[in-house]
């Protein structure tokens, strides 16, 4: 087996590898002060998987915190490179898990593929009439 096998079967094999105590043990210590980035870094798991992780355990980033306050300005510079864009819409209105829809589902289903300009309209439409992302009927694939 070459390298780049070997290499892409440690990833698989990482990705369902059960947690640890210790592991569990640093989210829940670093969860409220530390990135996702820097605690997966530590355990050598990956950012998601460490949020996943921290949502699971019911843990949070304080809103106020410098850290929450941080990532999203930051956000919301790079959106202000881009007006008009979904991701400028999103850290306007909210963005990734503190984007909170108003309405329990859009209000028209989407036939544009994913990452099509009409696509990205309907969701930055979507986003500004404070409706879900997704509709369980959006159109997926070709």
């Amino acid at each position: 087996m070459g390298r780049r096998a070997g290499s892409l079967m440690a990833v698989f094999t990482r990705k369902n590898k059960p947690w640890t105590d210790e592991e569990i043990a640093v989210v829940k210590e670093l969860f409220a002060t530390t990135s996702n980035e820097e605690i997966g870094r530590r355990i050598d798991r990956s950012r998601d998987a460490v949020r996943v992780m921290g949502a699971k355990l019911g843990l949070n980033k304080p809103p106020g915190s410098v850290l929450a306050r941080t990532v999203i300005e930051l956000r919301k510079q790079n959106a202000a490179a881009h007006p008009g864009t979904l991701m400028y819409h999103l850290a306007l209105l909210g963005c990734d898990d503190d984007y909170k829809p108003d309405a329990p589902q859009p209000t028209r289903v989407s036939n544009a593929l994913p990452g099509t300009p009409e696509k990205i309209e309907e969701l930055r439409r979507r986003v500004e009439c404070g409706e879900p992302l997704w509709h369980p009927e959006d159109r997926l694939y070709v």
